[in-house]
């Protein structure tokens, strides 16, 4: 699973019209939209998404955005994921990387 800290740095709450939705990418996840908590202007809300660790050796990477009403808004995220082994019995060799930037 990765974890991304989304800080509401606007004048408006975030409410139930608030998604965090996958916008592009090949690393396996079963949900491509999740909910994202009520948060007031000036505070964070952890969002967590859980991936699937592929099972063939290759580069991965999984991009996404935070939506109100199917309307980007804010930073686009992403995560990187080399997986450098076949994974067998749960064992891989899994390096990660994110970051962000400005829709």
């Amino acid at each position: 699973s990765k974890t991304w800290l989304m800080a509401n740095n606007g004048d408006l709450g975030w409410d139930d019209g608030v998604t965090f939705k996958c916008v592009s990418g090949n690393l396996p996840t079963q949900h491509t939209c999740v909910p994202v908590e009520h948060t007031a202007p000036g505070h964070s809300v952890p969002i967590t998404v859980q991936f699937d660790t592929p099972l063939q050796p290759g580069i991965y990477k999984s991009t996404w955005a935070l939506m109100h009403d199917g309307v980007p808004f804010g930073h686009i995220v992403w995560w990187e994921v080399e997986v450098t082994a076949p994974a067998t019995d749960h064992q891989s060799s899994v390096e990660a990387d994110d970051t962000r930037s400005d829709i």
